[in-house]
């Protein structure tokens, strides 16, 4: 059995958000979107601080263990 997590990363500028996803590629994330905050899709805006720059989306399974 597994749960589902969703994170948001913020940075400021590009290349600090692509350091920051580092170790977020694995076959458990998926990664919903990654880019401009300005660009984020409706369907994703609403947990987003939109006074942020650069923004990495993802949900991630979490496994259950009783």
């Amino acid at each position: 059995m597994k749960r589902k997590k969703k994170g948001i990363i913020y940075a400021e500028t590009h290349d600090e958000l692509t350091l920051k996803m580092t170790g977020y590629f694995h076959d458990h994330c998926y990664h919903l979107y990654y880019g401009k905050v300005e660009n984020v899709p409706e369907k994703l805006l609403e947990d987003i601080d939109k006074n942020e720059k650069f923004v990495f989306i993802y949900e991630e399974d979490i496994p259950i263990v009783n």
